[in-house]
């Protein structure tokens, strides 16, 4: 995760991309919660501006969000 103190450094804005499985995990088997707490945790003051997700059919992300979604109510 480089990228986010140097970004922070540079006053540069830092996006995060994650790719995920059929299920909703990253292909190291993390889930997406702990792959941004784990960013989040990482880029101090400056966290990234967004994430997204690439290379995922909306099917696949689906019950990633509805999770959150409920979470956050």
């Amino acid at each position: 995760m480089w990228c986010i103190p140097a970004c922070s450094a540079l006053a540069m804005p830092c996006v995060i991309s994650f790719t995920v499985e059929t299920d909703g995990t990253l292909p190291s088997g993390e889930t997406l919660k702990s792959a941004i707490g784990v960013v989040d945790g990482a880029s101090g003051h400056a966290p990234p501006q967004y994430y997204m997700l690439n290379c995922a059919h909306p099917t696949h992300i689906a019950a990633v969000l509805e999770q959150a979604a409920a979470s956050a109510e």
